[in-house]
């Protein structure tokens, strides 16, 4: 589950407090009772956006909010759709093929362990 954001002013003051009086990641946010990770987040996010302590004290909330959480961009990928007919029919050869070479076998073959000549010797195997 996502944690809520901060408050916008958290975010002022988390501003000042690096950026006008100095105060270290971890002093800032000691002060402010967030972690010092939160802090780096949206100062991080501030020297994206070009947002100092001069330029946040001239925009509002709103005006703030909008330069630090740009809107996320829609995905342009146009990803094609497989073909489910080819799909099927390698689906449907990679099931006829033997598991020990390869080669294409019927459905309707069937074990050597199930002829007569290995059923004498179903508990040890043929090899022994």
């Amino acid at each position: 589950m996502p944690t809520n954001r901060i408050t916008m002013r958290q975010i002022r003051e988390t501003l000042r407090l690096h950026l006008q009086a100095k105060l270290s990641y971890n002093e800032v946010g000691r002060t402010l009772k967030i972690s010092k990770s939160v802090v780096g987040k949206y100062m991080s996010l501030a020297r994206v956006a070009g947002v100092d302590w001069n330029v946040a004290l001239t925009l509002s909330d709103e005006e703030l909010q909008a330069k630090l959480y740009k809107a996320a961009l829609p995905r342009n990928s146009k990803q094609l759709l497989p073909d489910v007919a080819s799909v099927h029919l390698e689906l449907k050869r990679a099931a006829s093929l033997c598991n020990c070479c390869g080669k294409n076998t019927p459905k309707t073959t069937t074990w050597p362990t199930s002829t007569p000549a290995f059923a004498s010797n179903t508990v040890n195997g043929p090899w022994v």
